[in-house]
């Protein structure tokens, strides 16, 4: 897709939720981009590339980090606590931008899978062999910023792992709160409680 006469490419507006220490460097444990040791993620492929995950959405970066273990029917103030290991930090949503001339390989588009035999219910299987394995198959192809790929909480959400970490700009680090109106409509779209 081109930009109309000569238009730079609008960036992409990226979103995450971390335990934001403002005292850290920006690439440190608790910076903006900050990118958390890899190994076991979903695209992961340490030996040759870091990525950091991301949400087109702000309601979907949420969703991604708090639907699991003790938060899976009910939000509470208790999650927007810092953890133990790094007391003087905040729980923060991210918001990033990516340059337009960034290129994001969609595997929510069907030419995109086409392309690269990939069937859809291989872009969200929980088994990560699988989705490592195409990964790093789309990063050898060298062209490409990052993956994008329909979140398996709701569909209507984006996930996107950026490669070159470098070229996200930060935007806005926002501390969470129970009534942060993207925690509100992540809660809604989960049929989650908050209280």
């Amino acid at each position: 897709m081109g930009s109309p006469q000569g238009r730079s490419p609008r960036p992409v507006r990226l979103f995450r939720v971390l335990d934001y220490d403002a005292n850290a460097g920006v690439e440190a444990p608790g910076g903006a981009k900050y990118v958390p040791p890899q190994g076991s993620g979903r695209l992961d492929n340490p030996e040759a590339y870091e990525i950091l995950y991301t949400c087109r959405q702000a309601a979907g970066a949420i969703a991604e980090r708090f639907r699991r273990g003790p938060y899976l029917h009910r939000w509470h103030a208790n999650m927007l606590r810092p953890p133990i290991y790094a007391p003087s930090s905040a729980r923060a949503l991210v918001t990033y931008d990516l340059p337009g001339s960034a290129r994001i390989c969609d595997l929510d588009d069907g030419k995109a899978l086409a392309d690269r035999a990939i069937r859809p219910s291989r872009v969200v299987s929980v088994d990560y062999s699988v989705t490592q394995a195409w990964a790093l198959s789309i990063h050898g192809e060298g062209r490409w910023s990052g993956i994008g790929w329909w979140s398996r909480m709701d569909s209507r959400w984006a996930n996107v792992a950026v490669w070159n970490v470098a070229e996200l700009i930060v935007l806005d680090i926002e501390p969470l709160r129970l009534d942060l109106p993207a925690l509100v409509e992540a809660a809604g779209v989960l049929d989650i409680e908050i209280t």
